[in-house]
């Protein structure tokens, strides 16, 4: 009985509408906006577009990557994580339909638009 209720409560944590809904979808930073430090970040999802961080992965694939989770200007972002890192971005998709599409890497200095967007089986491995 227990295992069916936490099974139920993570298939809703994680549903297409509950990730749309914590994920902001269609919106994204500033594409003018600077780097301060090199980080990663999980995007995209089967509800919203590749390039629109997903907020509640992005939190998740941190902590399995020992990174150092904070936000900026109100977007999830994963430091201390090297880009470009296709394992991050192989991470952040493992999660299946539920899950995001791939990760966005950036270095310091660099502007967000100008960051690697890794989408698993389209450009990256």
């Amino acid at each position: 009985m227990l295992f069916t209720a936490v099974a139920f409560a993570t298939a809703a944590l994680f549903s297409p509408l509950a990730l749309a809904q914590l994920g902001r979808p269609g919106t994204s930073p500033s594409e003018d906006s600077i780097a301060s430090a090199d980080y990663c970040q999980c995007v995209g999802s089967f509800a919203f577009p590749d390039e629109s961080p997903n907020q509640p992965l992005t939190e998740l694939v941190c902590i399995a990557f020992q990174g150092n989770r904070t936000d900026v200007d109100g977007y999830a972002q994963c430091f201390g994580v090297s880009p470009p890192n296709s394992g991050f971005s192989n991470f952040c998709a493992s999660y299946g339909d539920d899950g995001a599409r791939g990760a966005r890497c950036c270095s310091q200095g660099q502007a967000y638009k100008d960051c690697h967007v890794i989408i698993p089986g389209i450009n990256g491995k």
